[in-house]
């Protein structure tokens, strides 16, 4: 279908009846003719945001509009644009008043991680003594929140047995290297952590003994072997095995192949029947396709 531009008044392919303008530019030139002389105080003239080019809009358009062209609106940070938008939608409000609960708390770990280590922009700084001044006193005046309440509604703080001076060192020494008991059990008689006194074994000079990783039978919870455990492969004995029919096949059995992987092919597919008559070695397009059933196996020399 062929239709007339209203504004350039040239012929332009198009799919829809109701289409009155070939492109964008001749539907705002038109619409600048139409409505800019109607009335006074339609248009109004404000400043780019970007390259500061006055520039005349419609009054409808003066919450939306901030820039004069796409170009200026690209290149405009975005940060800046997204603080500009949300400014008089959410201001005064916060998070939880926003988006609610779950999504509050999911955006607050979210900026939480992005400001963690290294992505700090303080890592590794050290505030100056004029801007720790300030600091205090900005905080001059500053009413705390607990100040003027009962003891009964304030919260109680245990205060750290690392600071008290009624640990009895010479005890837990002897406990530690005459008695050998774990930190834990330690802990347990001073009726403190297991960190606390850790910290008091080193601060007397001692060295903490290395915890020794108890397996099999030796371990505490032993139950006895399952029969899993029983028909579990020996992977010391498996790769002498393996190097033994590498030494005597030497390429794939079907194909010919020598280079790239080649693997070991049990013929009864017993994974647990390590003979070596039970075995051949096969390439591994070759070794997938005689599992799958798509290839028959060579016949086999025994050795």
């Amino acid at each position: 279908m062929i239709i007339i531009c209203k504004h350039c008044k040239r012929n332009v392919k198009s799919r829809y009846s109701k289409r009155k303008y070939c492109s964008r530019k001749c539907a705002g030139a038109s619409y600048k003719i139409r409505y800019k002389g109607r009335r006074k105080g339609r248009w109004v003239k404000i400043r780019c945001k970007y390259c500061n080019k006055i520039f005349e809009i419609p009054i409808h358009d003066i919450n939306n509009r901030k820039f004069c062209s796409n170009k200026c609106r690209y290149k405009f940070p975005k940060s800046e644009v997204m603080r500009l938008k949300l400014s008089k939608r959410f201001l005064g409000k916060t998070y939880e008043e926003i988006y609610g609960k779950e999504k509050s708390d999911l955006i607050k770990k979210k900026k939480t991680k992005a400001l963690l280590g290294k992505k700090n922009p303080m890592y590794g700084r050290k505030q100056r003594e004029e801007t720790k001044r300030k600091i205090g006193k900005s905080l001059l005046g500053n009413i705390p929140w607990n100040k003027g309440l009962p003891r009964e509604n304030q919260p109680l703080y245990k205060v750290s047995p690392v600071n008290k001076k009624d640990l009895d060192e010479e005890l837990i020494e002897k406990l530690y290297l005459k008695d050998k008991l774990i930190l834990s059990e330690i802990a347990k008689i001073m009726g403190c952590s297991g960190f606390v006194i850790g910290r008091r074994i080193k601060l007397r000079g001692i060295k903490l003994r290395e915890a020794k990783f108890k397996r099999g039978k030796e371990h505490p919870n032993w139950k006895g072997a399952t029969k899993e455990d029983k028909l579990r492969v020996n992977w010391s004995s498996w790769r002498k095995i393996r190097y033994l029919i590498l030494k005597r096949d030497i390429y794939c059995m079907s194909c010919g192949k020598r280079d790239g992987k080649l693997d070991v092919h049990h013929i009864d597919s017993n994974w647990r029947n390590n003979d070596l008559n039970n075995l051949i070695l096969l390439c591994a397009s070759c070794h997938k396709k005689v599992e799958c059933d798509s290839i028959a196996l060579p016949n086999m020399i025994k050795y």
